[in-house]
């Protein structure tokens, strides 16, 4: 028989003394089966003895136990079995104690008994585990916290405009890093001088070291829900206070800062409800430009055709001198028809003018009324992504169920077109509210309002597709209200469970 190496180490504590065990591929022979039962009726007398007695480690390295932990099993190349049985068997369990695991080999799944029932840990298979979550630490109970979000590199800014701080309802950020795998919260950042209304934290952007936050509610010279944006640096682990963004031809309830896009050069700021054209709630999008340190209004972008209530500047998209503006209200033609079928115009800057030409207007032929085409919106180099919520599905179908769409635009030959989409069938999934793409060809998409408001999300990679969704919801908790992606990791949002929930995905 093989024994395969291994080290026992045993912490000491009061009234005991340290002790460590070695043994190195150590065979047994048929001569030596003496020596084989009293070298096994040594190891169990040890660990029978260390259990009242000391903490305990099983490695290949001599590390001690954690502190915090009774047993600290390590290895790099092996796994630890749990005891195995069919469902029947495990709820046969008499008086299951609070924490115990089982792995139930007809439901491919890990169990955990919480005291008063029986709770699965992970899915069937990989793909459909659920993601790892968190609820911030000190918000208030209907802080919507998870109502923005956006995710760089390994930091997260999940925005909760119903929060409070410095002892006003004036919303809050939170921060979350991950380090060594594992999702930490780190700060709570709220609005300078904060006052009550601000919304601060209704839409956040994240790029390099820079984040900008959206407080659509903020009053400026006393014009009620005018709008600013705040914009922070982070130093360290510290996120630093640059500047707050406003317009000077901004007025109330314009709600600057309802959407935010960042490029190292740029930052893209939507007004949706701003008048334009003589036209009430047209909307506007507004562009800072960065010069040694300093954010300042360069230009504005307006659509070509204002409507009423049109809301252009409802979602930005920025990549270098390429600018998508989503208007999901607008007449999709300008010829007023379909009444919201949704519209995406395209912009061109020139860069160091910090002009800004309105290029192409984006609506699919099969446009209808009260699509949202351009509710949410993605650019790609030569991509565009736009999700349409309200989209019916097949033509006939009731235009009040809210299947939803996502389409796909590409550029060729000097002009966008068209080139498909991906939906699902479901009744009611508003698909596309909110898209993200990761590393340029992995999307996460959006449905908050599948299975009755419960929501899930579709993760769509170059090979394959699969759910994710919240194993144990709240009642209409929107989970999927919210995506973001980058390099290869995801965040999904539920802001209706109160107070509110982040997911973290990584993409299969």
């Amino acid at each position: 028989m093989n024994y395969q190496p291994f080290i026992a180490s045993f912490a000491p504590q009061a009234n005991s003394f340290p002790l460590q065990l070695r043994h190195h591929s150590i065979f047994i022979s048929h001569k030596q089966k003496a020596m084989k039962h009293t070298l096994l009726s040594f190891i169990i007398l040890v660990f029978c003895w260390t259990g009242s007695q000391a903490q305990v480690a099983i490695n290949t390295n001599g590390a001690n136990p954690a502190t915090s932990s009774m047993l600290d099993v390590s290895s790099t190349n092996k796994g630890m079995l749990m005891p195995r049985m069919a469902s029947s068997q495990r709820k046969a369990i008499l008086n299951p104690e609070p924490g115990l695991l089982v792995y139930d080999t007809d439901r491919q799944t890990i169990y955990l008994f919480d005291g008063q029932k029986w709770r699965p840990m992970m899915a069937a298979t990989e793909e459909t585990a659920p993601l790892v979550s968190r609820y911030p630490v000190g918000a208030r109970q209907g802080s919507e916290f998870g109502a923005a979000a956006d995710i760089y590199n390994t930091y997260v800014a999940v925005g909760a405009p119903s929060d409070s701080a410095q002892g006003v309802i004036c919303g809050a950020v939170y921060i979350y890093s991950r380090e060594n795998n594992n999702w930490q919260q780190k700060v709570k950042l709220s609005p300078p001088n904060a006052t009550t209304g601000e919304h601060f934290g209704t839409a956040v952007c994240l790029f390099g070291d820079l984040l900008a936050v959206g407080a659509p509610g903020k009053t400026i010279n006393g014009a009620t829900s005018r709008g600013a944006v705040y914009l922070f640096k982070r130093n360290g682990e510290v996120w630093d206070f640059v500047s707050m963004l406003t317009h000077s031809g901004g007025a109330a309830y314009d709600r600057f800062g309802s959407s935010i896009a960042i490029t190292s050069q740029y930052v893209a700021v939507g007004a949706p409800l701003q008048e334009h054209g003589g036209k009430t709630n047209a909307g506007s999008v507004h562009i800072f430009g960065q010069i040694s340190g300093i954010w300042t209004h360069k230009s504005s972008a307006y659509a070509s055709d204002p409507a009423n209530e049109a809301k252009f500047g409802t979602s930005v998209g920025l990549q270098d001198s390429k600018l998508v503006v989503g208007a999901p209200f607008a007449p999709a033609n300008f010829f007023n028809t379909p009444t919201n079928g949704g519209a995406v115009y395209v912009f061109q800057g020139d860069g160091p003018g910090f002009i800004w030409t309105f290029k192409q207007k984006l609506a699919p032929g099969q446009s209808h009324n009260n699509m949202e085409f351009g509710h949410s919106v993605i650019i790609n180099n030569d991509e565009i992504y736009a999700g349409a919520p309200g989209y019916s599905g097949t033509p006939g179908w009731d235009q009040s169920l809210g299947v939803g769409m996502l389409f796909k635009m590409i550029f060729v030959n000097g002009a966008w077109q068209f080139t498909g989409g991906l939906q699902d069938l479901s009744d009611y999934n508003r698909m596309g509210e909110s898209i993200a793409l990761s590393n340029g060809v992995d999307l996460v998409i959006g449905m908050p309002s599948w299975n009755s408001g419960k929501g899930r999300a579709i993760v769509k990679t170059a090979s394959s597709h699969y759910y994710v969704y919240d194993e144990n919801p709240n009642v209409k908790e929107k989970y999927g209200t919210v995506v973001a992606a980058h390099a290869g990791l995801y965040i999904v949002t539920s802001p209706k469970s109160s107070p509110g929930r982040i997911f973290f995905g990584v993409v299969q």
